[in-house]
């Protein structure tokens, strides 16, 4: 299996892009049912700074009704096969399932986590098929506890039963991720005594999920319905990354993660952007390219620069190739853009389109934090001697929506 998560736990608090591909949604109201909408949604997500995505095709909220399995798999499959084409490797895909058909489907198609809301207990033959496909299983709580009854300690106690339970069924313990349930059979007052005390998950040992983006509880507190929660769902998140929340689901992605960066940033300190730099230099081109009729008539040469910033020690350490920048793709894909704005057009004035383009393609193809790139045009139009002219830009990833397309 590839695409799978591969985490620093500890080092910063992830986001899960929630992808509805339902019609009745209580978030979105059914507005990625259609593929191609759903697809672009969650490329822009990617985009946006999330982690990995979460695809579901049957919506949770109380009082839906259930989705037959042919149904969810059409809705789910072809999308999930589409982001394993496009999204980079180290973007996993999460369907949320509990039934082991669509779970099997989904993983032969590209995802590589299964987030069971019924904490596999739903179908009896989820946990086999999650052991046997080697995905990991995120494990959600449902229920309440009796009146008087520690609420922190009632789920963290029955999501432990979870974890034996899943790990008896030959689950491996490193692929077992716990979800509090926040919503899940739970009236307000427990969930929000829930996130209060959500550190009682920690003595589990396993990765934290959490989702409280635009549920009722949020609503409740707010005042607000559930398109006007994204703020107020960030207090819930901040909440629940301080105790201990590896990983928040949310379903507006871009302001989570700038909130979540800047609350890292002060509770476990100012994290490195980058640890490592990969330059490849002199990648030389021909094209017609630049403002003046006699450019565009004649081809003239392009040199470009490249630097990506990353972090690349979980491929130095085991020697892995594959989790490595491919030196020949960036050049493949430096030409692709250079053939596309100087060549086929539409026609491009300027050298900052230039190395946008190349910067943006870059950073959407390859695992990399942020894209430094340098276009020379030694033979620009000059009324004297000149050795060079180059444009420079430097791109990161929480750019890429914001940018002209």
């Amino acid at each position: 299996m590839g695409r799978e998560p591969d985490f620093a736990w500890g080092r910063k608090t992830y986001v899960m892009g929630v992808l509805n591909v339902t019609p009745d949604s209580f978030s979105d109201g059914g507005r990625y049912l259609d593929p191609d909408r759903a697809v672009a949604h969650a490329l822009r997500m990617v985009e946006e700074g999330a982690d990995l995505i979460d695809v579901g095709g049957e919506s949770t909220a109380p009082g839906r009704e259930p989705v037959p399995a042919p149904e969810e798999l059409r809705r789910v499959v072809p999308v999930v096969e589409r982001l394993a084409a496009l999204l980079p490797p180290s973007i996993p895909i999460s369907v949320d399932t509990y039934k082991a058909e669509v779970a099997r489907a989904a993983v032969a198609a590209g995802a590589t986590v299964v987030n069971d809301v019924t904490g596999l207990r739903r179908d009896p033959e989820m946990a086999a098929a999650i052991a046997e496909l080697g995905a990991t299983a995120i494990l959600v709580h449902s229920g309440e506890p009796r009146a008087g009854e520690d609420p922190a300690e009632f789920v963290a106690s029955g999501l432990a039963r979870l974890v034996e339970e899943a790990e008896a069924a030959g689950i491996r313990r490193d692929r077992i991720w716990v979800d509090p349930g926040f919503g899940f059979g739970k009236g307000a007052q427990v969930n929000l005594a829930l996130t209060r005390h959500l550190s009682a998950l920690l003595r589990l040992g396993r990765p934290i999920v959490y989702g409280a983006s635009r549920k009722r509880t949020v609503g409740l507190v707010s005042g607000l319905g559930p398109e006007e929660r994204d703020a107020p769902s960030l207090a819930f998140a901040a909440v629940a990354a301080l105790r201990g929340a590896d990983v928040v689901r949310t379903h507006e992605v871009r302001t989570t993660v700038r909130f979540l960066r800047a609350l890292d940033a002060i509770a476990r300190g100012f994290p490195e952007p980058f640890a490592d730099v990969v330059h490849i230099a002199g990648m030389a081109f021909r094209g017609r390219h630049g403002a003046y009729r006699w450019e565009r008539e004649r081809e003239q040469p392009f040199v470009v620069d490249v630097t990506l910033f990353g972090d690349w020690r979980k491929a130095a350490v085991p020697d892995d190739l594959g989790r490595a920048v491919d030196y020949t793709a960036v050049h493949r894909e430096a030409e692709r853009v250079v053939g596309e704005v100087v060549a086929r057009g539409p026609h491009r004035d300027l050298l900052e389109t230039l190395a946008d383009r190349i910067a943006r393609a870059l950073l959407r193809r390859f695992d990399v934090e942020r894209a430094w790139v340098r276009v020379h045009k030694p033979e620009a139009a000059f009324p004297g001697p000149v050795h060079d002219v180059a444009v420079e830009v430097v791109r990161g990833r929480e750019d890429l929506r914001a940018l002209v397309p």
